[in-house]
């Protein structure tokens, strides 16, 4: 008679265990429910799904500053970018710390444009920027855009009050952005557990 060796006892009671039916472990499991719950999507994602369904739109979620900063690197190296654009202060600051050096010219085809929005609301789905930023055209004429984004930034608007309750001249300096008006740009979202 032949020796049987450890590894061939494991797999003839394996093989056994797949060709003798057995009863199912788990019988009152219900494989009609929906697996992808709607309840679990994140905030972030959920407030700007819209700007997401456009093809060239890209999110990313990063824990705190450092995350992105890091993503962005990869990002910017994998792309191959020059001379990225940036006017607002402490963004621009905390991107030229980093190793980012930006500028404050009108971006090219190979230079993204780097921005935050003041609110991201859903419901209507818009973007709202500030006037006074003074580079709404910028925006408008970039065609790789990259918007930060934090907690205190995203809303829904029949919830937000403060966005509801704008003086007369906040009204004035805001600008609120539709989806559609960025459908021929490439969008990185970056979302940032953290403040900036």
């Amino acid at each position: 008679m032949l020796e049987i060796i450890p590894k061939e006892k494991i797999l003839k009671s394996v093989r056994k265990g797949l060709v003798v039916p057995s009863e199912k472990p788990f019988a009152d499991l219900d494989l009609d429910i929906p697996i992808y719950n709607k309840s679990l999507v994140k905030k972030e994602e959920s407030i700007i799904k819209v700007f997401l369904q456009n093809e060239n739109a890209f999110f990313q979620s990063c824990s705190n500053k450092y995350e992105f900063m890091s993503t962005l690197h990869k990002l910017i190296d994998a792309r191959g970018w020059k001379d990225p654009v940036c006017q607002e202060t402490l963004l621009s600051e905390l991107l030229n710390t980093n190793g980012i050096n930006t500028h404050v010219n009108s971006p090219t085809k190979k230079s993204p444009f780097i921005t935050t929005c003041a609110k991201a609301l859903s419901k209507p789905s818009v973007l709202i920027f500030d006037y006074r930023f003074q580079f709404i055209k910028k925006i408008m004429a970039a065609p790789i855009l990259i918007i930060v984004m934090t907690e205190q930034q995203l809303s829904v608007y029949s919830e937000d009050k403060s966005f509801l309750q704008l003086n007369a001249v906040e009204n004035y300096t805001r600008c609120a952005i539709h989806p559609r008006v960025l459908q021929d740009k490439e969008v990185y979202f970056f979302f940032i557990n953290d403040s900036l």
